[in-house]
C-alpha cells in the first residue's frame, strides 16, 4: 500500500510509501498544473493498490475535487484534532493548521530518529538538512531552502494511520501457490484423499 501527498508552495510532491514496512517507495517531485497533478496522482494510486492518497487542502481544493470527479476510490478523511472524541470529519483532504503541524512534525522527527533507513530520497534527506527551527520557534526550511518533500513525508505518515498496516493473506491462494511451488497443482485432488465428514 502507499500513500501520496501534495503541498502548495513550489512543487507538488507525492510520497509512495509502503504501509506495512513505512519504507519510501518512490517520490514525485514536480512543477505541474493542478489538473495533471490530481490524474499524476490517480495513476499512481491505482498502480499502488489502490492506494490511500492524501492531499493537502490549505493551498487549493481542486486536485481532491478531480480526484472525486475520476473517481478514485481510497481519499483520505481527515479528522477533527480538537476533538475529545476524535470525531471523524466527512471532508476530504488533509488541512495543515496549528494544530495539525506540530503532530505531524512530531511524528516525522520521530521516524528520523527512530527509523531513518525507512527514508530512501536523496532529496527528502537533503532538505531535512536544512530544516531547522527558527528565531521563532516555527520547525521550517532555512532561509533559501524548501521543505515540500519534508512537510508532505510528514503528512503522509500521519494519513497512513487510517488504513491498515497488517498484510492479510488469502489461505486458500496461500496453500494453492505453495502447492505450485513444488510441483503438484495438478495433483491436488488425487494425492490429498477426500475430504474429512464428521458424523
Amino acid at each position: 500500500m502507499a500513500i501520496l501527498q501534495e503541498t502548495g508552495s513550489d512543487n507538488f510532491t507525492g510520497h509512495i510509501i509502503d504501509n506495512t514496512s513505512g519504507k519510501q517507495v518512490a517520490v514525485l517531485k514536480q512543477n505541474l498544473d493542478e489538473d495533471l497533478y490530481a490524474k499524476q496522482m490517480y495513476c499512481l494510486g491505482l498502480y499502488y493498490n489502490k492506494s490511500l492518497v492524501g492531499l493537502e487542502v490549505n493551498f487549493s481544493t481542486f486536485p481532491v475535487k478531480e480526484l472525486e470527479r475520476l473517481g478514485y476510490p481510497n481519499l483520505y478523511i481527515r479528522n477533527k484534532e480538537d476533538s475529545i472524541v476524535n470525531k471523524t470529519e466527512k471532508k476530504y483532504g488533509f488541512r495543515t493548521t496549528v494544530l495539525t503541524r506540530p503532530i505531524v512534525l512530531a511524528m516525522l522527527k520521530e521516524i528520523f530518529r527512530d527509523s531513518i533507513c525507512l527514508i530512501y530520497d536523496v532529496d527528502t534527506l537533503k532538505e531535512a538538512l536544512t530544516f531547522v527551527v527558527n528565531d521563532k520557534g516555527k520547525a521550517e526550511a532555512q532561509v533559501g531552502y524548501h521543505d515540500d518533500l519534508i512537510m508532505g513525508l510528514a503528512i503522509t505518515y500521519y494519513v497512513r494511520t487510517q488504513q491498515s498496516m497488517q498484510v492479510y493473506i488469502d489461505k486458500t491462494e496461500l496453500e494453492e501457490n505453495i502447492l505450485k511451488d513444488f510441483g503438484f497443482e495438478n495433483e491436488i485432488d488425487d494425492e490429498f484423499g477426500s475430504d474429512i465428514v464428521v458424523v
